[in-house]
């Protein structure tokens, strides 16, 4: 075969395989989608419990509105700035972070609730669900900005706004693989969190990271194909079609 209709085949093959992955799966390739960790079906972590029953059940020393209905705008704030003023001289309530943090990400305020949580992961750096809750805030905040910035680029294309565009794409790339590989370095055996990571890898043009970190996934039961089609599409990209052909095969 010569290397033209090689090369024909290839694409086309790897073109049925992603059209394949997408109606079985219904994946869109590098949508990052935050979850309660809680949630995940067979892939629990250290501690059981949501964040509503951890954060939710009481906090002794202080007292919590009493009307069952959602609360208002007035009761947030009053709730907010009563946890505010209770974490000043209760500086080692853990339910009390979480649920200050969980009222700022409530109210789209990444910033705040990650700066809570920053606190709470240095008094209890090993509590699994303090540092979950901070690593998703750090992903919220980042794709947050990511939002503004794209906005703001949409309507006021210029030089300026093209380059805080750049850099909020590589902070985004940036923490998604931070906040994976701290994952997969605590619960390696989560194959979740590095199928995760090799997405993220590949999405900031890192291919040969991104086959690397999914290779141990090449055969799993669950994320096999998801696995060995990131895995072809950092092969093509680095220019090594054969080897992108096996793995389409796995797929």
């Amino acid at each position: 075969m010569t290397r033209y209709n090689e090369g024909f085949a290839l694409r086309s093959l790897f073109q049925l395989v992603i059209m394949a992955a997408h109606e079985v799966h219904q994946g869109i390739s590098g949508q990052w989608k935050t979850v309660d960790p809680k949630k995940l079906d067979g892939r629990p972590i250290s501690r059981a419990g949501s964040l509503a029953s951890v954060a939710g059940d009481n906090i002794n020393s202080i007292e919590k509105p009493a009307q069952k209905s959602a609360p208002s705008a007035n009761d947030t704030l009053a709730r907010r700035q009563s946890l505010e003023t209770h974490l000043r001289s209760h500086p080692t309530d853990q339910e009390a972070y979480l649920e200050l943090a969980a009222i700022y990400r409530a109210e789209n305020r990444p910033v705040d609730a990650r700066r809570v949580l920053q606190q709470a992961v240095q008094l209890f750096p090993d509590d699994e669900v303090i540092r979950w809750e901070f690593e998703e805030a750090t992903l919220a905040r980042s794709l947050n900005q990511l939002r503004e910035v794209t906005d703001l680029a949409s309507r006021v294309q210029n030089h300026q706004t093209e380059l805080e565009l750049q850099r909020a794409k590589e902070d985004w790339a940036q923490r998604r693989i931070e906040v994976c590989k701290a994952r997969v370095s605590r619960q390696p055996e989560q194959e979740f969190f590095r199928l995760s990571l090799g997405e993220a890898q590949f999405d900031a043009d890192q291919f040969e990271s991104a086959a690397e970190t999914l290779g141990p996934l090449i055969d799993s039961r669950e994320h096999a194909p998801a696995a060995n089609l990131i895995i072809a599409k950092s092969l093509l990209a680095q220019r090594q079609e054969l080897d992108a052909m096996k793995a389409l095969r796995r797929a």
